[in-house]
């Protein structure tokens, strides 16, 4: 997977600097489209990278301005205590990997993290949209053709391991219905 080239590999701690990197690549987007010589299938094969870039520099974006949001909040969980440093985390997406940083509150020898419990994301580090539709397609395929089909459309895909494993996880609550 792709690290996000927008922001550095280091995670950034300003949304303008993110914000002036996601305007350069819209320009370098845009100058791509006006000057492709190219017949269409190879136009459409040199876009998706582009936009899948400016996906995950969205992401990015969208998870720095949720970090600092709960950081002005300053909230404080009885029984933890803040652990001293942020710890980043690369969160596999659908547009590849994006990397963040996190507070981590702990307690005795767990903890846990406020950003990731806020947003609904598990310790896996897999976005709830790639677990969604892996799980959807082993509905209709096996494991590893919903691990095939996946990497055909994205260009990666979690392994049929993890795949199955989530099918078995979600599929375990249908004796309820």
């Amino acid at each position: 997977m792709n690290q996000c080239k927008v922001a550095s590999p280091d995670c950034p701690e300003s949304t303008t600097e993110l914000r002036e990197g996601l305007h350069k690549l819209v320009d370098r987007v845009a100058e791509v489209c006006e000057n492709f010589e190219g017949g269409f299938f190879a136009f459409e094969k040199a876009l998706r990278p582009l936009v899948w870039e400016m996906a995950r520099a969205f992401m990015t974006l969208f998870l720095l301005a949720r970090r600092l949001g709960l950081e002005k909040q300053q909230r404080h969980y009885p029984g933890y205590r803040r652990f001293h440093k942020d710890p980043s985390r690369t969160l596999r997406t659908m547009f590849g990997e994006v990397r963040y940083q996190r507070a981590y509150w702990t307690k005795g020898g767990g903890g846990f993290h406020p950003l990731d419990a806020e947003l609904g994301l598990t310790r896996d580090g897999f976005s709830p949209w790639v677990m969604s539709l892996a799980c959807r397609l082993t509905a209709y395929l096996s494991y590893a053709k919903t691990t095939l089909v996946l990497e055909a459309f994205w260009g990666w895909s979690p392994s049929t391991e993890t795949v199955e494993q989530w099918a078995l996880g979600v599929g375990g609550e249908a004796s309820a219905y």
